[in-house]
């Protein structure tokens, strides 16, 4: 018979606490390595996507730069047109007509990193909830740039350069295109000046340029909301960085 005033209740208590405690500190250990491995991997994707995006601004400033000269051409173009604006050197108006007429620019936003967040399922790793917000709202933002470009590129093909084709003989155009300038004189021989009174004296001609200047305009205003994103999304993985 077990005599319960002999039983060391004191010693399997403390046993039992000390049990109970090793238990609780391997948690507390586990769940502090899981916890730094999360914060190692979220190092190493902020840094990657740190390097895209700021790929990503210098594709958006070249971008930039191709649309204002688009824009800009073609509101030389409208100058022209209401007399506002004198030029009397053919090239410039091959080049201008180019710009207007021929050529345009498509941003490639090329994130890889990002992509294989999202894959991952990865994204709430980031513990900086603006972050994440900016992260997520990305590549609608990026459609939407987009968009507007195709539209342009669209246009260029369906209804620009078929117009030039039907009315103007457009060799010398196409040789002083002004972003392809050397390359271009280069291969392609010239012919005597362009006559552009055809064009000067065609509403519809009037009507693509003006088309041309509202879309570059949008496609602007577009990428400008980029170029703002872009800087913050960089601003808040600088800020998380410099945390670990």
């Amino acid at each position: 018979m077990i005599d319960r005033n002999t039983m060391p209740y004191g010693r399997i208590a403390a046993e039992g606490v000390a049990i109970v405690l090793s238990i609780l500190l391997a948690f507390a250990i586990d769940a502090a390595w899981d916890n730094h491995k999360d914060r190692q991997q979220e190092r190493a994707i902020l840094t990657s996507l740190a390097a895209d995006f700021e790929d990503t601004r210098g594709l958006l400033a070249d971008g930039i730069a191709s649309h204002e000269r688009f824009r800009d051409s073609a509101k030389k173009l409208l100058g022209i047109l209401d007399e506002d604006i004198t030029v009397t050197d053919p090239e410039t108006i091959d080049g201008l007509i180019n710009d207007a007429f021929v050529n345009a620019k498509t941003i490639e936003v090329l994130n890889g990193s990002l992509s294989a967040l999202f894959a991952s399922g990865n994204l709430d790793l980031i513990e900086n909830e603006e972050l994440r917000s900016l992260l997520a709202a990305w590549p609608s933002l990026v459609d939407n740039a987009t968009e507007d470009e195709r539209w342009i590129v669209d246009d260029v093909q369906q209804r620009f350069v078929p117009y030039l084709n039907a009315r103007i003989p457009t060799r010398n155009i196409y040789r002083n295109s002004s972003s392809h300038r050397d390359t271009m004189r280069e291969a392609i021989p010239p012919r005597p000046s362009t006559g552009y009174e055809a064009l000067w004296t065609d509403a519809e001609f009037d009507n693509l340029v003006s088309n041309r200047l509202s879309n570059e305009i949008f496609a602007l205003e577009e990428i400008s909301i980029l170029v703002r994103e872009v800087e913050n999304i960089i601003e808040q993985i600088e800020i998380e960085l410099q945390r670990r």
